[in-house]
Order: C-alpha cells, then sequence, then structure tokens
C-alpha cells in the first residue's frame, strides 16, 4: 500500500483560515496577553525594586535603633552607677553618724557608771570593815573582826 499524498485545494483553504485565524487570534488574544504579561514584569520588576529600596531603609533604620538602644544603654548604665555611688556615699555618711552617735553615747554610759561605781565605793568604804567582818565570820563560823583601825583611818580619808 502506498500512500499518495495529493494537494488539492482544501489544503489552501485550511492554510487561509489557519493564517487568517492566527492574525485574529494575535491580535485579538495573544497581543494582548503579551502586553499584559510585560506589564506584569515591568510592575513586579518595580514591586521588587520597591522592596528592595525598603528593604534597605528597614536596614537602615534597624542599625539607626539598634545604635539608639546602645547609647541609651550606655547613658541609662552610667545613671546608674552614678545613683548607686550617691547611694553609697550616702549609706557611708548614715554610718558614720550612727557609729559617731553610738560612740557618743557609749562614751556617756561608761562615764556614767564609772560615776556612779565610784559615788558606790565611796558610800560603801566605810562599812567594808563591818562587811569583810560579817563575811569573815560566816565562812569561818565564829565572830571575826577585821581592821577596826583600817576602817577608822578610810573613814576619816573620806571625810577630808
Amino acid at each position: 500500500m502506498s500512500a499518495e499524498v495529493s494537494v488539492d485545494k482544501t489544503f489552501f483553504v485550511q492554510a487561509g483560515l489557519f493564517i487568517a485565524s492566527y492574525g485574529v487570534l494575535r491580535g485579538l488574544v495573544f497581543g494582548p496577553y503579551k502586553q499584559l504579561l510585560k506589564a506584569r514584569d515591568e510592575r513586579s520588576s518595580l514591586l521588587k525594586a520597591a522592596a528592595a529600596k525598603q528593604k534597605e531603609e528597614a536596614a537602615q533604620l534597624k542599625e539607626k535603633y539598634e545604635a539608639f538602644m546602645r547609647s541609651e544603654r550606655k547613658k541609662t548604665q552610667g545613671w546608674t552607677d552614678e545613683e548607686r555611688k550617691k547611694i553609697s556615699e550616702e549609706e557611708k555618711q548614715i554610718v558614720q553618724l550612727a557609729r559617731h552617735t553610738s560612740n557618743v553615747k557609749l562614751k556617756e554610759m561608761r562615764t556614767k557608771l564609772a560615776q556612779e561605781g565610784a559615788d558606790v565605793r565611796k558610800a560603801l568604804a566605810p562599812k567594808m570593815a563591818e562587811y569583810a567582818s560579817l563575811l569573815a565570820s560566816r565562812i569561818m563560823g565564829r565572830k571575826v573582826v577585821v581592821g577596826a583601825r583600817v576602817a577608822q583611818d578610810r573613814e576619816e580619808a573620806t571625810l577630808s
């Protein structure tokens, strides 16, 4: 079987219809579609360029913000250190004042106690021999007289 290919007028009609259809489709569909794709590509590239610009601006703003925050942290740290120093100095002054006050009161108390002790000793000096005799008598179990003359001498010394 051999196949014969013959070209008749229907071939030319189909070719004409194809070319006419292509021309109409090119003008009505393909052309506007290509323009639409081109416009979309242009908008996409514009949007990409705008996005890149905004990213760059965002990076710059971020850097500015971070620099500002570093600066503020340093200021805050400096202020905090300064306040801690002031508080420490004030604390030292308060402690020194408290120590001074307590030392003054302690000195006054010691002086008062020493004076009271001296007054008590002075008041008890004439009776010392009597108390010594009483104590010695109780310890030894018999009556003991301790230095009546010593007691008189002390009594005379306190009176003069």
